[in-house]
């Protein structure tokens, strides 16, 4: 899967757990999950793991903790895909 499509379907994923709905409209690859789009730390992990299912990945958990903007999670499922 290529990086944009990767990035639209991450944003389609986050965009399920988002508390701050007004936020997804003006995302980008830099925008922050937790503090800009409001999702609890407890949807991350659920979110992360349709990451892992909708990917067909295994994200590791050092990888996990570097995940805090919508670029890091591409990026963290490239390198789980091997790119």
């Amino acid at each position: 899967m290529q990086t944009n499509e990767t990035l639209n379907e991450v944003i389609a994923i986050i965009s399920k757990f988002a508390e701050r709905r007004e936020a997804i409209e003006r995302v980008d690859s830099s925008t922050r999950i937790l503090d800009d789009l409001g999702v609890s730390s407890l949807n991350f992990i659920d979110m992360v793991l349709e990451f892992e299912e909708k990917f067909n990945v295994s994200i590791s958990d050092e990888e996990l903790k570097g995940i805090s903007t919508i670029g890091d999670a591409v990026n963290a499922i490239a390198s789980a895909q091997g790119r």
